[in-house]
């Protein structure tokens, strides 16, 4: 039976031999659109992120990887980490289960949807219904992911769309290359600086 120092295998492998600072971890998530904070960033979950927060907080005397399984619940994340160590050339497998919580907020998106905040309008006319909805389908597609929107059908024909990211609605309807006009009007001044909603005009 191999040895690592003074100890057999069976021995050595039931010491604590990896440290989760499980205390130390949470994961930011938005309350409304449930996605998590990265950094300074807000991304869709994915069992990557998580992976990497449970190796950062791991602490082991040896080299060390992990197979990690995810239960998610409402409040927190359950996990199960299967750790492999490398201790003087023996292969070394120990299993930790522990929980992630959730510390709950709005990402600023959110918050700035759940204010009625706007940077950009979208107005989108013509006598052809059906062509405004595919041009209405087709700016939805290119800001999605980019920002939040929602969309008003008028009576008189047409569609508006409000966005709350102007850069992202300029860059979508950019993309669609067809004809538009914009315009710009002061709605008030923040950090300092003057804050314009920018209505684009697309007659098709």
């Amino acid at each position: 039976m191999p040895f690592v120092g003074a100890f057999c295998m069976d021995c050595f492998s039931k010491q604590n031999l990896v440290e989760v600072q499980d205390k130390s971890m949470e994961i930011t998530l938005c309350s409304r659109c449930l996605r998590i904070k990265s950094g300074s960033a807000w991304v869709d979950f994915a069992p990557a992120l998580v992976e990497a927060l449970v190796l950062r907080k791991s602490k082991s005397p040896y080299p060390l990887s992990a197979r990690m399984s995810f239960t998610r619940g409402k409040h927190f994340i359950d996990v199960k980490a299967e750790f492999h160590l490398k201790a003087e050339g023996n292969d070394v497998v120990q299993e930790k289960r522990f929980q992630i919580p959730f510390a709950k907020t709005l990402c600023l998106d959110c918050s700035r949807e759940a204010g009625g905040y706007k940077e950009a309008i979208v107005q989108i006319r013509g006598d052809d219904e059906r062509r405004v909805e595919r041009v209405l389908h087709l700016l939805e597609t290119a800001l999605e992911g980019k920002t939040f929107w929602k969309t008003e059908f008028k009576k008189t024909g047409g569609v508006d769309l409000t966005a709350g990211n102007k850069h992202a609605v300029l860059s979508a309807v950019r993309s669609l290359k067809k004809p538009f006009s914009t315009s710009h009007k002061l709605m008030g001044v923040r950090n300092g600086k003057k804050v314009f909603l920018v209505t684009v005009l697309m007659e098709i």
